[in-house]
């Protein structure tokens, strides 16, 4: 169950992280999902705040999914 902190997700290799990410982006619409690279990890808490302000909402660094999100 997630709380209301938030969650990160940290498995291994092949168990669903991707899917899960692709799924709340695009069937859930009530969510925000704020999408940021590399270069804006740097800035993480700036995006924690703006997913806070719009919650409910998930924060997806790029370089965690392969291809972008449709």
């Amino acid at each position: 169950m997630f709380s209301p902190l938030g969650r990160q997700v940290r498995e291994g290799p092949c168990t669903g992280k991707t899917h899960v990410i692709r799924y709340i982006a695009s069937n859930r619409p009530e969510r925000t999902t704020v999408l940021i690279t590399a270069e804006q990890v740097t800035m993480l808490g700036r995006y924690m705040l703006l997913a806070r302000t719009l919650q409910p909402s998930i924060v997806v660094p790029r370089m965690s999914i392969g291809r972008p999100l449709p």
